[in-house]
């Protein structure tokens, strides 16, 4: 019993890092584009 909640905390905390690490890519992406002027930030 207590695996399958130490299991399901680990996969919980790897889908929240996975989504943090996808948040910032995107955000890194929009500033590379901003700086170069081609498409203005919302």
């Amino acid at each position: 019993m207590k695996n399958t909640a130490i299991e399901s905390v680990n996969k919980k905390w790897e889908r929240s890092k996975n989504t943090t690490l996808q948040l910032v890519d995107i955000e890194c992406s929009y500033l590379t584009v901003d700086s170069s002027g081609s498409f203005p930030l919302l």
